[in-house]
């Protein structure tokens, strides 16, 4: 969805795309930004969840005492760093 674009782009287009979902749909929609995941853990902001983003991903949720469960996939990630 956001390939090529700059994080301001991408972050305003995801914003509109995203406003009109309401309830369960909207939340989850939040939660799986990963660029929001990556700017709240720190991370490079670009969208590509590699070995950079993930470690900063456990790094965060350590610091928020958050327990990663066994197994997460660097999408359970994303969603954890956003919900923390």
């Amino acid at each position: 969805m956001n390939s090529g674009e700059g994080s301001t782009e991408a972050l305003d287009r995801w914003s509109r795309v995203t406003g009109i979902l309401t309830g369960t749909d909207a939340q989850n929609a939040t939660d799986a930004n990963e660029k929001t995941a990556q700017a709240k853990a720190g991370a490079t902001v670009d969208g590509n969840i590699g070995s950079g983003s993930v470690a900063a991903f456990k790094a965060y949720l350590i610091a928020q005492g958050i327990t990663i469960p066994k197994g997460a996939s660097k999408y359970d990630l994303v969603r954890l760093v956003n919900q923390a």
